[in-house]
């Protein structure tokens, strides 16, 4: 049944300034991250691709953080209906527009909590398709990378662990988040979320990462497959 409300085991007041792992920040060494404008990517966009306004019309409705998942050409073929040219030249222009537009110093999101994941996850919960998305997380509690690992269907999605932690093993970031979506609207994990979860701990630990949460957003909310019972 779809919940409209985030679960009650996270209704829980949170100490501002902890993250997932409740471990403490200081505000005054890690500012907060600026708002990044959507109109003016969207307008690029418009420009940059005139025979696609779906793509322009994804950076006016989710902003930068949607296309900070396109990892692949096939996801991205999937995400904006394109065809496989087209595909390739958006992450071609994207990647070209990260050394143009380099974010300043602060700018970079936080990782400190699960609110933070779940505002960052925002594109994510109007998916029709459930997507898996790792986010490496560096020592400041910075958001290093964010990346699109695999997209399934309404019913569930394979997942291979391999892959999940390659990124982290390629820039030797030893902490991330996994997310994925619930195309329901409740964000309450499965069985089968809590089991892969525990699978995945057990493997990372072998090789000194970190998993820091596994959340599930949806329009019901947020929740967590790692503490499900927090």
């Amino acid at each position: 049944m779809t919940t409209s409300t985030v679960p009650a085991y996270y209704s829980i007041a949170r100490k501002a300034g902890y993250t997932i792992r409740d471990a403490p920040v200081d505000p005054y060494v890690i500012p907060d991250p600026i708002p990044q404008d959507k109109e003016e990517l969207a307008t690029l966009l418009e420009a940059a691709f005139p025979d696609h306004p779906q793509i322009a019309a994804g950076a006016r409705k989710y902003g930068p953080s949607a296309f900070k998942m396109l990892a692949t050409t096939e996801s991205t073929m999937q995400l904006f209906k394109l065809d496989k040219t087209t595909a390739k030249q958006l992450i071609s222009v994207l990647r070209a527009g990260q050394f143009l537009y380099a974010p300043p110093v602060g700018s970079v999101p936080l990782i400190r909590s699960i609110e933070d994941v779940y505002a960052l996850c925002q594109p994510l919960v109007n998916q029709l398709e459930e997507h898996l998305v790792v986010l490496l997380v560096n020592k400041n509690y910075q958001l290093a990378l964010q990346q699109t690992i695999a997209i399934g269907h309404a019913a569930g999605i394979g997942a291979d662990i391999a892959a999940i932690v390659q990124p982290s093993l390629e820039r030797k970031i030893s902490s991330f988040v996994l997310v994925h979506n619930h195309p329901s609207g409740d964000p309450t994990p499965s069985p089968e979320d809590i089991a892969f979860t525990q699978k995945l701990q057990q493997a990372t630990a072998l090789i000194n990462l970190e998993m820091l949460d596994h959340v599930i957003v949806a329009k019901g909310g947020y929740a967590s497959a790692l503490r499900p019972q927090a």
